[in-house]
């Protein structure tokens, strides 16, 4: 324990306190108790409240369609100067999700606007 603390209780201790005081000053501390719970709950709630409204939903599937065309018109510009392409590289040039540019792709796989050059591509399908 803290020797300056220790000699603050001790000090403490040894006045004479009246018993009214003392009981004043546990009832005072109670309250202050109390208060401190009913703030601490209501800024939990507060809290609760604020961020279900910040909290920006999570897509765990993005929304691809609004990008396929996009995908796509970057595709017709990039075939004419070479035969293969990445996802990623399109990804990067158009600066959008590596996810969502893999589904674009899966889709114009589906509608043949595209083909597969390398089967180890779709290893994990």
């Amino acid at each position: 324990m803290d020797r300056a603390f220790a000699r603050g209780l001790h000090s403490v201790e040894s006045e004479d306190i009246p018993i009214e005081r003392l009981k004043v000053a546990k009832w005072r501390l109670a309250r202050y108790e109390h208060n401190l719970l009913a703030l601490h709950e209501n800024l939990n709630s507060f809290y609760d409240k604020l961020f279900s409204k910040l909290s920006t939903p999570t897509l765990e599937t993005p929304v691809v369609e609004p990008f396929v065309e996009q995908v796509e018109d970057y595709l017709r510009h990039y075939f004419k100067r070479r035969r293969r392409v990445y996802p990623s590289d399109v990804a990067n040039a158009l600066g959008l999700d590596y996810e969502t540019v893999r589904k674009a792709f899966d889709q114009l796989l589906k509608e043949e606007k595209v083909e597969l050059v390398h089967k180890m591509a779709r290893r994990n399908k």
